[in-house]
């Protein structure tokens, strides 16, 4: 018997049952509504959370296309680093830390712009405070015949270098017809920002030499973020503090990776036999080092050579021009033992040996340099204080209230002696 074949009915993948668009939306549904909510509540939580905390962290700070970034007019909160009682800042509406100023100058008034970086900026310490602010009641003790009131506008921004600081100088300064610039020279950190190679950071213009002649490298503007995201991203900042929380703590991870990465790079120019590398050491504590070449030469010649250039935009504006150094915790913690620790780990006798170079280098150029770094280690181990840090961390980061305000009368002591000449 022949048996014929027949195709077989077996169902294909064509013929199994699928659903319409429509009903997969109606499938799906319920769970994005599930995981909408959510997320939804847990946002809430995390804001209801980051108010009781007082994790509260306001953005100062905007991109600025001259200088890389700067503070932002009206922006306003309570800044916490470091001084953990916390001090409310409002920045005036030119966006300076400050209060706000009037461009034309009031009759009678002795005008003093001040240049600088954190230490200038202040944020750890109320206004009143701040050590320009003391500096000023100073100066009013020797201010001009024939002037009323002395006022100082504080132009300080964190970070700066004195790259930035001039192309302030240039572009903000001069519509508020200063009297006197006043620069704030922090040694710890302006010689090492001065220099690209030994700062490793791209978002910040720098002066470079090329054929011998100082040029501005502003190649930082390729990678800056403007525009209209930039402005929503600040805005939620203001209003969301769990946003601020955030990013505050994406930018300590991203300066602990960049701090990390910098304590790996071999300094170019030390003395510090390997065996006595304690790993305390920072790459900034390196300026207290006389370079006699590598990147700190590099990097103290550029700094000498934009300084230069700060005189010669003074002197077209028939404006005097007055550099302070500063000090850094290092060079005036009150006990001798640990600064002596400090000098045998580096190999140099002294912490003053930048303070020094710029007061020669004032000399020969004709700049008035006041130099405050020596008396306030004295008075600090006479009277066992810290003029850095606050309670928690003492002796360490910026100028407390108490260092402010000694470090404003000898700089103010020190224009004055500068007006008299």
């Amino acid at each position: 018997m022949h048996l014929s074949t027949s195709s077989s009915s077996s169902s294909s993948s064509h013929d199994r049952p699928h659903l319409s668009p429509a009903a997969s939306w109606a499938v799906l549904r319920p769970f994005l509504v599930i995981l909408v909510s959510m997320v939804a509540t847990l946002l809430v939580l995390g804001e209801v959370v980051t108010r009781l905390a007082g994790w509260n962290y306001p953005s100062f700070s905007q991109s600025d296309p001259d200088r890389g970034w700067a503070q932002r007019p009206g922006a306003k909160g309570i800044f916490r680093d470091e001084n953990k009682e916390g001090v409310f800042i409002q920045m005036s509406k030119d966006g300076l830390r400050d209060v706000d100023h009037e461009l034309a100058k009031p009759a009678g008034t002795f005008r003093i712009a001040l240049l600088g970086n954190s230490y200038s900026e202040a944020l750890h310490v109320p206004l009143e405070q701040t050590f320009w602010r003391v500096a000023g009641q100073e100066v009013e003790k020797c201010r001009p015949n024939g002037l009323d009131k002395v006022e100082m506008i504080n132009f300080g921004v964190g970070g700066y270098g004195t790259a930035q600081e001039l192309i302030t100088l240039q572009k903000h300064v001069w519509k508020y017809s200063p009297d006197l610039i006043l620069v704030g020279f922090l040694t710890g950190n302006d010689v090492y920002y001065n220099y690209r190679a030994l700062v490793g950071h791209a978002g910040e213009p720098y002066y470079v030499y090329k054929n011998d002649r100082l040029e501005l490298d502003d190649s930082f503007k390729r990678n800056l973020k403007l525009g209209r995201m930039k402005k929503i991203q600040q805005q939620v900042e203001d209003k969301v503090q769990l946003a601020g929380a955030v990013i505050h703590l994406r930018n300590e991870i991203k300066q602990w990776m960049f701090t990390g990465m910098q304590k790996l790079k071999a300094s170019k120019n030390t003395v510090i036999n390997e065996s006595e590398k304690t790993g305390t050491l920072q790459p900034t504590d390196f300026v207290y080092v006389p370079p006699k070449d590598g990147d700190w030469a590099e990097a103290w010649k550029v700094t000498e050579g934009i300084l230069r250039l700060m005189k010669q935009e003074v002197a077209s504006h028939n404006v005097p021009l007055v550099i302070s150094t500063l000090s850094n915790s290092p060079q005036v913690n009150p006990d001798l033992k640990v600064r002596e620790e400090f000098m045998r780990q580096l190999g140099v006798n002294t912490l003053f040996y930048p303070d020094e170079r710029i007061r020669l280098f004032g000399e020969r150029e004709g700049i008035p340099v006041v130099t405050i770094a020596p008396d306030m280690a004295e008075l600090a181990q006479k009277e066992n204080i810290f003029l850095h840090g606050f309670p928690g961390n003492m002796g360490k980061g910026h100028w407390n209230q108490t260092g402010n305000r000694v470090a404003g009368e000898a700089i103010g002591a020190g224009v004055c002696k500068a007006l008299s000449k």
